[in-house]
């Protein structure tokens, strides 16, 4: 072993290494070093990568796809019908503020607004703005009434709902009738009501619904009067008192139409305009001393009808219009 050590002593007295060799030697073995380094950490990233994709499509709703991406709001975008069912049981500030029930809103792509009122509610009739500017809905609704000042919301449309996000908002009654649920796209194309429907139903049976109608008591009293004179009735205050034949009422809706016929005692029919504001809601009109406003349900061949508004508490659109649901002949 000397030996060896000794040749290879005298042997490397022989050569002279260039200037900076071994520097060179040893730089290169620095750089193969950092090269497994780095081809082991780009190794793990992949590694760790394709874990963590396994773990994810094991989660539940991993393989989901993302959501949709929200429509860009204009008026144009938003324009049509929408509905709501606000619940007294599931929200505490609609049943404070009596807003429970159906409700419809309409946009227009001119910039105009419809909204009806629930049951408990009569909003007013006048004329409603909004507009739109980088997804913010300005509206006047209930200004000059229930609120003082126009309310702003972020407007989210996706697919067939509606949702209204508030951003300035001083009056509550509008928030919550606006923002407390999403509202959902109508249908209003078809005219459902297209046809003729009659009701049938007892003297009786009509002053019952009245009398539980809010009608005023003058009103009241004035409707059983006029009734009374007319149904020939001895009795003032008894309509029913000399007849024992049913009352029928006949509603004929014809290309925006509308004739309401007596086939009682009295035979006077009256007629008017009429159109659908959405898929539940009726507006007839002005021919016929409106307008007035009446919500509808069609089940089959029969139609039921609820007045909204002042509508609701005129004792003559009570009795024909609320006192029996109204079947379709033709």
């Amino acid at each position: 072993m000397a030996e060896l050590h000794d040749l290879l002593e005298r042997e490397s007295e022989r050569y002279t290494l260039p200037i900076g060799a071994a520097e060179r030697m040893f730089e290169r073995g620095r750089r193969r070093s950092r090269s497994r380094r780095l081809a082991a950490i780009g190794l793990g990233a992949i590694l760790f990568a394709a874990v963590l994709a396994i773990a994810r499509s094991a989660l539940p709703g991993g393989d989901e796809s993302m959501p949709a991406i929200p429509t860009p709001v204009t008026p144009e975008s938003v324009a049509g019908t929408y509905s709501v069912e606000l619940s007294r049981d599931e929200d505490d500030d609609v049943r404070r503020l009596h807003l429970h029930g159906a409700v419809e809103l309409r946009l227009d792509r001119d910039g105009s607004m419809q909204l009806s009122s629930p049951h408990g509610y009569d909003f007013a009739g006048t004329p409603i703005t909004f507009t739109i500017e980088k997804g913010v809905l300005t509206t006047d609704a209930l200004v000059g009434t229930d609120c003082s000042a126009p309310g702003r919301y972020r407007v989210i449309l996706e697919g067939p709902t509606l949702s209204f996000r508030p951003v300035a908002e001083s009056c509550e009654l509008r928030r919550v009738l606006l923002s407390s649920r999403a509202w959902t796209v109508v249908d209003d194309e078809a005219d459902r009501l297209e046809g003729e429907w009659t009701a049938t139903f007892s003297c009786e049976r009509m002053v019952r619904t009245v009398r539980a109608a809010p009608v005023s008591p003058g009103v009241e009293d004035f409707w059983i009067g006029a009734m009374a004179t007319a149904l020939g009735s001895e009795d003032p205050s008894n309509p029913c008192a000399s007849t024992t034949e049913p009352m029928t009422f006949t509603l004929r809706f014809s290309n925006g139409h509308l004739w309401i016929f007596d086939g009682g005692a009295m035979t006077e029919g009256l007629d008017g305009d009429y159109e659908l504001l959405g898929g539940r809601i009726l507006r007839f009109g002005d021919g016929i001393d409106g307008p007035f406003r009446a919500r509808f349900e069609i089940d089959g061949d029969r139609v039921t009808f609820d007045l909204i508004g002042r509508g609701g508490s005129d004792a003559f659109f009570v009795a024909t219009w609320e006192s029996a649901p109204f079947v379709r002949r033709s």
